[in-house]
């Protein structure tokens, strides 16, 4: 090669080395991009026991976990309990999450990430902050958005970084930091099987007292005690008002002194064979598409009642044996354990289901025959 052309290659080449060096200068990530593999919080893992306080907070407001001697509780609502499960997925979740891959340092960049600060306009960071009982900050950190398929489908990671460094990381894992008060809890206010109804009692703010009887061991077993002369009952309406609590949501939870019942609420009244009964009251507020209902559960210990027996004279199937797998917990006990939940709080649901538990007469009858 003649000394002309290899001058203006070696020229060619320092032009594209000088404009890949001012690529990845230019780019969101340093220009090192060694892969990591190393705890965000190393000191944490040995401290996790100590996590005695979770607080939350985002563009929509705060919200604080706390561990009491019962159990971890929502302070902004009540103290109403939390899903355990939930509270243990996050703290380990930070406790075991490692770094892969340092990205900007740019202030001005982050919310690409999503790790802007909380309180940027149009924030969809997340803070979390680990505490324990005396105060002292465990760890304080920002997580961004989801980096999916970080190994292959199904496992994702997600950015993250230090509240007070603006370093956003790469790290190994997803976790889902509830980002409203419901996201902490079970929404199951409570389940009581139809299978396991022996009677419910209405009193829907009337003089009148209607009763639903099982009639029999069949699941959809029930009638009206009393049905007026010249009236059928709609049959399907019986069993579906005592499956009503089989597995009833929260929409929201609120303390009793925010959002007390008028004295006239319907009131319906769930008994169990095995002596548990459920006491609803419920009162609607706002009218048409706003309308929202509210119920107050109270559970009592009752007297227990005879299951009836199949045609062939045993038990339902399946009934001995789950008996015989799951030993089941004494009454008292899980009275006093709805309670702790249930006690002056009220818990919005949903209108199909609030509506039964406010069913008058008419609602259970066939309507009449138009007069000719």
């Amino acid at each position: 090669m003649s000394p002309k052309g290899f001058l203006a290659l070696a020229l060619a080449t320092i032009v594209s080395v000088g404009l890949a060096a001012y690529a990845v200068a230019n780019r969101d990530v340093p220009v090192a991009q060694t892969r990591l593999d190393r705890p965000f919080l190393p000191e944490l893992a040995g401290r996790v026991a100590d996590v005695a306080r979770i607080t939350v907070r985002t563009a929509a407001g705060s919200m604080t976990a706390r561990r009491t001697e019962e159990g971890w509780v929502l302070e902004e609502k009540g103290d109403y309990p939390v899903d355990l499960d939930k509270v243990r997925a996050l703290v380990l979740g930070l406790a075991q999450m490692r770094l892969i891959e340092a990205k900007t340092r740019d202030p001005e960049r982050l919310s690409r990430l999503e790790l802007e600060p909380v309180d940027a306009e149009d924030a969809k960071s997340r803070e979390v902050i680990l505490a324990a009982t005396d105060g002292t900050v465990l760890a304080d950190v920002v997580i961004g958005k989801r980096k999916f398929s970080l190994y292959g489908p199904g496992k994702s990671g997600s950015y993250v970084r230090l509240a007070d460094a603006n370093q956003a990381w790469l790290a190994d894992r997803a976790l889902d930091v509830p980002e409203e008060a419901l996201d902490w809890f079970d929404r199951t206010i409570l389940s009581l099987p139809r299978k396991d109804v022996a009677e419910v009692i209405l009193r829907p703010g009337t003089p009148e007292e209607l009763r639903i009887e099982r009639t029999g061991a069949d699941n959809d077993a029930f009638a009206l005690a009393e049905v007026p002369e010249g009236r059928k009952v709609e049959e399907s309406k019986p069993p579906m008002l005592a499956g009503t609590l089989g597995n009833i949501t929260m929409l929201d939870v609120v303390t009793a002194a925010e959002k007390p019942l008028p004295e006239d609420a319907a009131i319906a009244r769930f008994i169990a064979f095995d002596g548990l009964e459920i006491e609803t009251r419920v009162a609607v507020f706002g009218e048409g598409e706003d309308a929202e209902y509210w119920v107050a559960f109270t559970a009592r210990e009752g007297r227990p009642r005879e299951r009836p027996a199949a045609d062939n004279g045993d038990a339902p199937a399946g009934e001995t044996e789950k008996a015989a797998e799951q030993p089941e917990t004494p009454l008292a006990e899980r009275v006093a354990a709805l309670q702790k939940r249930l006690e002056n709080r009220v818990f919005k649901v949903s209108p199909y289901l609030a509506k039964r538990l406010m069913w008058k007469l008419e609602d259970l009858l066939q309507k009449p025959p138009s007069a000719s």
